[in-house]
């Protein structure tokens, strides 16, 4: 009868993320369940990627004569920087598809001097 008390608080290790480095690119996904792709936030400045989302969320019931019986608010933040140097800024892609963040980073062509 032992209920872990903590189990419906937020994951507090954040954003989980895999990021796989290429020959032009990275790539890197990451795992934002409940939240929706217009509550999700992707920037890159000074060679940090930050992405963040926020979800709040009012959820209310009404009885059949209109009246509130109850209602429920949550509200969700996470946020994570990556540190990704070299990165073609203008370049970048992302797509949000059932839960996942999937964001394209290709890397800065370097010019070399004859």
């Amino acid at each position: 009868m032992e209920d872990n008390f903590f189990s419906n608080f937020p994951d507090e290790q954040g954003i989980k993320t895999d990021i796989s480095e290429k020959d032009d690119r990275y790539e890197l996904k990451a795992e934002l369940p409940g939240f929706s792709k217009d509550q999700i936030d992707i920037s890159y400045e000074n060679g940090t990627l930050i992405i963040s989302a926020e979800n709040n969320q009012v959820n209310e019931e009404k009885d059949d004569e209109g009246k509130v019986i109850q209602k429920e608010r949550s509200y969700s933040n996470v946020k994570r920087m990556y540190s990704l140097n070299n990165i073609d800024e203008d370049n970048i892609e992302a797509k949000f598809e059932d839960g996942i963040l999937s964001v394209d980073l290709p890397k800065q062509k370097i010019v070399k001097e004859k």
